[in-house]
């Protein structure tokens, strides 16, 4: 497992921004504690891509912010964390497409689709891995070219063209999630999902297990699954790629902050800050919203 250097944003007072960094702290702990010795899968947390060579409607180069990356032998997962405190809405647009609407403080507020703004961020990370993919994917042997030249390129080369990247939607383990008129993810050609941060793990290891068995089988029950795959020291080398090319935001401060698991509720990253007008430091913890005196925990 690969783990980009995770820093802290600047302590703020925006309690929806330090509850976006809880969840996205909480689900890289959930990754870790699964698959930190699983030499199957590489996790790349807070990944952060820039294309010089594609540059935005404002000259800036073209970018995708990843919450979480997941390589496997058979191709990735994007996870998008999203903060829900209450309950998130989600329905069919009626064209295909998905309606997001989230409830905090008993307000109801249409948001982006987290969904499709995975989607996204997984064609970009398939365009940049295509213009890398001489140097991170082996050639195919001989007798094999003829048939990649029908099914990827003229040049028979193995290319991400094909590689499955699924989406995995993962809310705040507070919140609730309501699938409006019945609305079910997209399971074509490959299964998204919306579920709970805590569940992430199991989606992965499903997934991943119907890719395997479908590899081996011509007539596979699957579909597309297992068609497109990876030697483990490829998945390795990708994984290293992007981890040497992330680029963190510039225009953001960054700084170190202590913490520890919360004495009240065990939560991870509970953070020391300075108490004011000479009162004591004390740990702060965004998953309860409790406050500890400094003097009462030993930080982890």
């Amino acid at each position: 497992m690969i783990t980009l250097p995770w820093s802290e944003p600047p302590a703020t007072n925006n309690p929806r921004k330090r509850a976006g960094t809880y969840a996205e702290r909480q689900l890289a702990f959930y990754l870790r504690r699964r698959f930190a010795d699983d030499p199957r899968v590489c996790v790349l947390n807070g990944l952060r891509i820039e294309e010089p060579r594609l540059p935005t409607v404002n000259g800036q180069p073209d970018r995708a912010q990843i919450d979480h990356l997941i390589l496997h032998r058979y191709g990735a997962f994007i996870v998008e964390s999203k903060s829900v405190s209450e309950e998130v809405w989600v329905r069919d647009d009626g064209t295909g497409g998905d309606e997001w609407w989230i409830t905090y403080q008993g307000q109801a507020k249409g948001i982006q689709s987290p969904m499709q703004q995975a989607h996204r961020q997984a064609e970009f990370l398939r365009s940049y891995l295509k213009a890398n993919a001489s140097g991170l994917l082996k050639r195919l042997p001989t007798l094999l070219r003829p048939i990649a030249k029908l099914l990827q390129n003229a040049s028979g080369r193995r290319t991400f063209t094909h590689m499955p990247i699924q989406v995995i939607v993962a809310i705040s383990d507070s919140g609730r999630i309501r699938r409006e008129g019945r609305w079910t993810e997209p399971n074509k050609p490959f299964r998204s999902f919306v579920c709970k941060a805590d569940q992430v793990e199991h989606k992965v290891e499903m997934e991943i297990k119907r890719h395997a068995p479908a590899g081996q089988w011509v007539n596979s029950p699957f579909s597309n699954y297992g068609l497109w795959s990876m030697t483990q020291p490829e998945v390795a080398a990708v994984a290293g790629f992007l981890a040497e090319r992330h680029s963190p935001s510039q225009h953001v401060a960054r700084v170190q902050v202590k913490t520890q698991s919360c004495p009240r509720c065990q939560s991870p990253g509970a953070r020391l800050l300075s108490g004011k007008r000479g009162m004591s430091d004390y740990w702060r913890c965004d998953a309860c919203g409790k406050n500890t005196p400094h003097e009462t925990a030993k930080p982890a």
